[in-house]
């Protein structure tokens, strides 16, 4: 119910584009377990539906906090 409501939010949105299926199943298993961030690749580019990364911190998008997976890594020189 979580994920229809999301992409309900998101259907009559300008641009032609709306939030795929399986992205708001994604975003409904966040915003239902309170995950802190959900992390993606997902920019939107080459597809139809929205990006992940364009929804961070949307309304729509219960407030989620959407970011690129990163790896803080020693420098090794």
């Amino acid at each position: 119910m979580k994920a229809r409501e999301f992409r309900d939010r998101f259907l009559k949105r300008e641009g032609g584009k709306n939030l795929s299926t399986t992205d708001a199943i994604h975003l409904a298993t966040a915003a239902i377990f309170k995950g802190d961030e959900v992390w993606t690749l997902d920019d939107g580019k080459k597809r139809k539906h929205l990006g992940l990364l364009e929804l961070d911190g949307h309304e729509w998008a219960d407030k989620l906090a959407i970011k690129r997976p990163h790896v803080d890594q020693p420098d090794l020189l």
